[in-house]
């Protein structure tokens, strides 16, 4: 197979995955999940029987468990945000827009339009790919924002070579009507 060829069928299997990805996240972060309640101190849970209010283990897993998935959207986010393709025309950053607070919402589609205004046609292909090694929560307020910093491992690929460098980042999460949001990212240059 050609190397283009094979580029194609790369772009085309990344650009599903984020688009699985994002549905599995929009779609399913809103469905209940199950709680154990025999770990959790409460009730006895059986079908006819009433359940307690959560004992402090429970709220502690319960926010332990808040904690997991914002690092787990904070990984996403990261992820598909900064892996970019010249081929895929900012795809990726328009399907992130619904995660994003109104805010950054506007800077992100500033940053399209700019960027596809100054796109030029029939460029060879150009992409990074990026994975978040270690995410860490720096700051956490309750129901309102978390900030997380990430060590991220980029691989770049132009011209047929591949070079893989390391950033650092910083996201933060907010709140806003009653949905955890990215509200800024920032990358270390």
């Amino acid at each position: 197979m050609s190397k283009k060829l094979i580029i194609i069928l790369v772009i085309v299997l990344l650009i599903l995955l984020i688009a699985v990805g994002f549905y599995l996240f929009v779609f399913q972060k809103g469905k209940p999940r199950a709680i154990n309640l025999s770990q959790t101190g409460g009730g006895q849970g059986e079908e006819g029987q009433s359940i307690s209010s959560p004992g402090p283990r429970q709220e502690v897993d319960q926010e332990a468990a808040l904690k997991n998935q914002l690092r787990r959207q904070a990984k996403y986010f990261l992820e598909s945000y900064l892996t970019y393709s010249n081929q895929i025309n900012y795809l990726n950053l328009e399907e992130l827009l619904p995660m994003m607070t109104a805010k950054f919402q506007s800077e992100v589609k500033e940053k399209i339009n700019q960027g596809r205004a100054e796109q030029k046609l029939n460029q060879p292909y150009y992409g990074i790919t990026t994975k978040a090694a270690a995410i860490e929560l720096d700051k956490y307020q309750e129901n309102n924002l978390a900030e997380f910093s990430a060590s991220l491992q980029q691989t770049e690929t132009k011209g047929g070579e591949t070079k893989i460098f390391y950033r650092n980042a910083k996201i933060v999460i907010k709140k806003e009507v009653g949905e955890w949001k990215v509200d800024s990212l920032e990358i270390e240059k």
